[in-house]
């Protein structure tokens, strides 16, 4: 039961131990959004997800 406790402590601590690394990660477009959104404030929402297609689309396109 002592070793099993253990297990399942490790798995929480490694998982606290990326909210470091997932906040990094999530801050960028996050950070984006809220400023396009705030700037365009006459744009919408799907307004905003074809600005970010097209360019998931121009760098898919550079990449191929």
């Amino acid at each position: 039961m002592y070793k099993k406790l253990n297990e399942e402590d490790t798995f929480i601590k490694k998982w606290n131990q990326a909210l470091i690394s997932k906040a990094i990660l999530l801050f960028p477009p996050i950070a984006f959004a809220l400023t396009f959104l705030k700037i365009n404030t006459d744009k919408s929402i799907l307004d905003f997800l074809g600005f970010v297609a097209m360019g998931v689309l121009l760098v898919s396109g550079g990449v191929f």
